[in-house]
């Protein structure tokens, strides 16, 4: 039975000295590290055609097995896929750690003819199923496409999108490349088709297509692979902020921060662009600096009735962003103590009656912390927080 497999290999150059300013222009990375998260704690499994050793990378691959027949888990040089997708995810995530799970063996007639390489995607994703807690982010820049003897629906999903979905329900999120096969519908291959992994499309610039879960139209020498590799950096920001987060918070964050773009069709652009740092907000709210700044400014207004008006954006957009801050920042990694005073600090600033919204989401959120010092009670009765 023949496979195609395709990595896009042939399309990668190194980046131009401008690539990775602009995609900090249109993805926000940057104002993630400002947050001081860069992937610190989260290591990436980069299932793919195994990683060289290079300087960008020492003490960075931290585990290497090799799924293929090649008894080798090193590619062939510096700017091989493997490696450069590696390289990439470093540019993005330069605290966050790799493993190397080579998959493709050099021969290509053993690729195309055998199929063994979806017998080793298939045991590289056993093997991270195995170990969720450790690879919590499983890269696929590759896909496995599709034909009549071995069909892949969402009703009955090949053994690698199956497992794909699999990992999704165990905690780990999994990223995959679209593929380069066009642009029209129905071109996205496995493990992309997979209903759990978070399918990433690549565009040229931001004036042309940028494709997320959807369709592909290929642009310019990078191709979805290295999309890919980019978006799974971006993911371990997250995750360093937040550990907890789940495959389905992420996805929804990625795709409420997206950029939609005019004038493409949804099936041709997905969400849109990809932004990490609205992604974190979304995820862990806004930044302790910012939050700081705006409970000054409600301390300034204390007991002014006049000054406390739903119409009045001053005040009503500080006590949005510290109320996220306390649910998402605080309350969401079980800082309840911290929560419940910055809380009662502001229902003591506000007049009541004067804004019934904030004032029920205040209590509501009060409750919330009540009910995680119940959840919390050990056996000896004595509460324990995570802090």
């Amino acid at each position: 039975m023949e496979i195609d497999i395709t990595t896009d290999q042939e399309m990668f150059e190194p980046m131009p000295p401008s690539t990775f300013e602009d995609l900090d222009r249109r993805s926000g990375i940057t104002k993630v590290w400002n947050r001081n998260y860069r992937g610190c704690g989260v290591t990436i499994a980069v299932i793919d055609t195994g990683i060289s050793p290079c300087a960008e990378l020492d003490n960075v691959v931290v585990c290497e097995k090799d799924f293929s027949v090649d008894n080798d888990p090193h590619d062939c040089g510096e700017y091989s896929h493997g490696t450069s997708v590696a390289r990439l995810i470093h540019l993005v995530a330069p605290d966050a750690k790799i493993a190397n799970f080579k998959v493709f063996p050099r021969d290509e007639n053993k690729q195309q003819k055998l199929g063994v390489v979806r017998q080793s995607v298939t045991e590289a994703l056993r093997y991270c199923l195995n170990n969720p807690k450790l690879y919590p982010i499983v890269n696929l820049s590759l896909f496995l496409p599709r034909h009549s003897k071995l069909p892949c629906t969402p009703e009955s999903p090949c053994c690698v999108c199956d497992l794909v979905n699999q990992a999704a329900r165990d905690g780990i999120i999994v990223v995959a490349a679209a593929g380069n096969q066009g642009s029209l519908n129905d071109t996205i291959e496995c493990p992309g088709r997979a209903e759990g992994a978070i399918t990433v499309g690549s565009c040229w610039n931001s004036d042309e297509k940028a494709f997320y879960e959807s369709r592909v139209l290929e642009r310019g020498l990078f191709g979805t692979s290295f999309s890919s590799a980019y978006v799974a950096g971006g993911i371990a920001l997250l995750l360093s902020a937040n550990p907890a987060l789940t495959p389905n918070e992420v996805r929804v964050a990625l795709k409420e921060a997206a950029q939609p773009l005019p004038n493409e069709p949804l099936n041709a652009q997905g969400a849109g662009m990809v932004h990490f740092a609205r992604a974190l907000e979304i995820l862990v709210g806004p930044s302790e600096d910012a939050f700081e700044s705006k409970m000054r400014r409600l301390y300034y207004l204390t007991g002014n009735s006049n000054a406390q008006r739903p119409d009045n954006m001053y005040v009503t957009q500080a006590l949005n962003l510290v109320l996220d801050y306390i649910d998402k920042g605080l309350i969401k990694r079980k800082q309840i103590t911290e929560a419940t005073k910055q809380l009662q600090k502001i229902q003591a600033y506000l007049v009541q009656g004067c804004l019934p919204d904030h004032e029920k989401r205040i209590s509501d959120l009060l409750q919330r912390c009540r009910n995680n010092y119940a959840e919390d009670i050990n056996p000896q009765g004595r509460v324990e927080e995570t802090s």
